[in-house]
């Protein structure tokens, strides 16, 4: 495909719309809501198991194996090739579902150029929408693809499936790592509801020096400032992200530093929102210069008690240590709940060596995440050679 002009054709001259009303089903199926997709994979934990009577009004598209859906949302890239499995199940009708002209384009690259920044801009720019922006038909009729003869085809979707394969195998394999922790805390220690070792259980309060939640009210930004205002889109996978942290005054960070001073080895939690219950423990140079905001809650555990790792698994297998029941749309965990929490306190030297199996497995998610990187890197250049715009 190196000099060669290819041909850009109109999707819908290469494909049909597809997908139907789910026909009359005994017992039950799978519900894939569009949130149930993470990029080209099915979270079947987010997935609902529904009666042909009693579901949604939205769960009202049934696919076949070698169509391709993908999510109609502006800015989303949820992306799925049905196979065996996939089609026992039913979807959003926030999906589109495609099936091939297959003397035209074959299924695989069909996948692989819905799923192409080439795609997902023209995407953008035909959703509509007064609130929640989507694609409609009018909008799928205005976007083109390249069309290359299909032997070429084959062989660009075979090598960006083999890079996407390792690239999900990797993932999975990070995901094993997460696994397995979890599987020796359990091993250890048990849970809240089961303490098969007969260890103390203690209130969180007694356990901490300190137990506080973050700035109520804003702050003024300072660009370039250096002193940095975390909230709760800042923490996700077990850290705290400094990329899209706003930055702050000194004097707004000197004015509230004091009563939430958080240091490195702190435990912080969300406690206000949809996120309410991530957690991670502060390592960072920025530390020092970090205040948090109102939806985060700062823990300093007495480290002689009780180790933040610990403490952090604790409540990443005990979801019942964050999650309230509120009227309120905005869920919010409050520190006296979080003061009043009882945990199983096991030996130190037993949370010493848990904490320490975990910085191993750390390590090799860390190698494993490089790893990771380069491929999505590889696999976004082999995207952009293929599906580049000034190409064609």
């Amino acid at each position: 495909m190196s000099e060669q002009k290819v041909v850009v054709s109109k999707l819908l001259d290469c494909v049909s719309i597809s997908g139907h009303a789910p026909t009359i089903f005994d017992n039950t199926k799978k519900y894939i809501s569009t949130s149930a997709v993470k990029v080209n994979i099915i979270d079947y934990s987010l997935s609902e198991e529904i009666t042909y009577e009693d579901r949604p009004s939205r769960a009202n598209l049934e696919v076949d194996i070698g169509d391709v859906i993908f999510a109609k949302m502006m800015s989303t890239k949820k992306t799925l090739l049905i196979d065996c499995k996939s089609a026992k199940n039913i979807y959003s009708t926030g999906f589109y579902s495609l099936k091939s002209k297959n003397d035209i384009i074959c299924n695989e690259y069909l996948y692989e150029i819905i799923k192409s920044e080439y795609f997902l801009l023209q995407k953008d720019r035909y959703c509509t929408g007064a609130t929640q922006k989507s694609l409609n038909n009018s909008g799928l009729n205005k976007i083109q693809i390249p069309l290359p003869p299909l032997p070429i085809q084959q062989k660009i979707a075979a090598i960006l499936d083999k890079v996407s394969n390792l690239i999900n195998e990797r993932k999975q394999q990070i995901e094993n790592l997460d696994l397995l922790v979890k599987a020796r805390f359990v091993e250890m220690f048990g849970l809240i509801n089961k303490n098969p070792n007969g260890f103390p259980i203690m209130q969180l309060s007694d356990l901490c020096d300190k137990i506080t939640d973050g700035k109520h009210g804003g702050c003024e930004v300072q660009t370039d400032s250096d002193y940095y205002y975390v909230g709760a889109r800042e923490i996700y996978n077990k850290k705290i992200h400094y990329d899209t942290t706003p930055q702050i005054t000194y004097k707004d960070f000197i004015e509230s530093y004091k009563r939430c001073n958080i240091e490195n080895g702190d435990l912080v939690i969300v406690n206000t929102g949809a996120t309410i219950g991530k957690t991670a423990i502060a390592n960072d140079v920025k530390t020092n210069r970090t205040l948090l905001q109102k939806s985060v809650a700062l823990i300093k555990t007495k480290s002689f008690l009780l180790l933040p790792v610990y403490l952090q698994y604790c409540y990443i297998l005990n979801p019942g240590m964050y999650k309230v029941d509120s009227a309120s749309a905005q869920p919010n965990l409050l520190l006296s709940k979080m003061k009043s929490t009882k945990i199983i306190l096991p030996p130190l030297d037993l949370q010493t060596r848990f904490s320490d199996f975990v910085q191993q497995v750390d390590k090799s998610k860390a190698e494993m995440q490089q790893g990771l990187e380069k491929l999505e890197m590889q696999y976004n250049a082999l995207m952009q050679k293929y599906f580049e715009k000034e190409k064609f």
